[in-house]
C-alpha cells in the first residue's frame, strides 16, 4: 500500500491536491482544521490523518514563557511564514497574548527558504529582546544558521525547529 507522509502543513495540501485516494499522514500539522487538511480533529474524513502538532495556544505559551523567563521583556522578533494558512490561527492567538502581556512583535516573514539570510538580518535590526521562530518545516533546514544568529547577537530565542547537528537545538 502506498502512502504519503507530509511532515507539516504546506507538504499536507500539495499531498492533498495530488490525489483524493492515497492515504496521507501529517506528522506536524499546525492546525490541520483551520488549513483545510481534515474536517475535524476527531472525524478527520477523507485520505488525510495524522498528528496535530502545535495549536495555537501553544504560541501564546512560548511567549509566556518568555516573559516568565524575562520579566522586563517588551519585544520579540517573529520568524513566521505568512503563506502557510497554517500561521493564521497561531498568530492570532500569538497577537492576542503579546497584547496581554503589553509586549511589541515585529513580525520578521520568511516565506522562501533563500530568504533566511535576509530575514536573520531583518530580525538583528530590530533589536529586539527574545526570538520566537514559529514552527515550519522550511525553518528546520536552516535551525543550525538560526542558532548562530541568536547566540551572535544575545537573543533569547523559543522555537520549535531541530537542528540537523548533533548538540544544536
Amino acid at each position: 500500500m502506498d502512502v504519503i507522509a507530509a511532515g507539516t502543513t504546506l507538504p499536507g495540501l500539495a499531498a492533498k491536491r495530488a490525489t483524493s485516494t492515497i492515504p496521507i499522514v501529517l506528522i506536524a500539522s499546525a492546525d490541520p482544521v483551520h488549513a483545510g487538511l481534515v474536517a475535524g480533529l476527531a472525524r478527520p474524513g477523507g485520505n488525510v490523518t495524522g498528528n496535530a502538532a502545535l495549536t495555537p495556544e501553544l504560541s501564546g505559551k512560548q511567549l509566556e514563557l518568555l516573559r516568565e523567563a524575562m520579566p522586563r521583556l517588551s519585544r520579540v522578533s517573529v520568524l513566521w511564514n505568512s503563506a502557510n494558512p497554517a500561521n493564521t490561527p497561531v498568530m492570532r492567538e500569538t497577537v492576542i497574548v503579546s497584547t496581554r502581556l503589553g509586549m511589541k512583535l515585529d513580525l520578521v516573514d520568511l516565506r522562501a527558504p533563500d530568504q533566511i539570510e535576509d530575514a536573520l538580518a531583518t530580525v538583528v535590526r530590530h533589536h529586539a529582546d527574545a526570538l520566537l521562530v514559529m514552527p515550519e518545516s522550511a525553518f528546520f533546514a536552516h535551525a543550525a544558521r538560526i542558532n548562530e544568529v541568536a547566540i551572535k547577537h544575545r537573543f533569547p530565542t523559543i522555537a520549535l525547529i531541530a537542528s540537523s547537528r548533533r548538540g544544536e537545538a
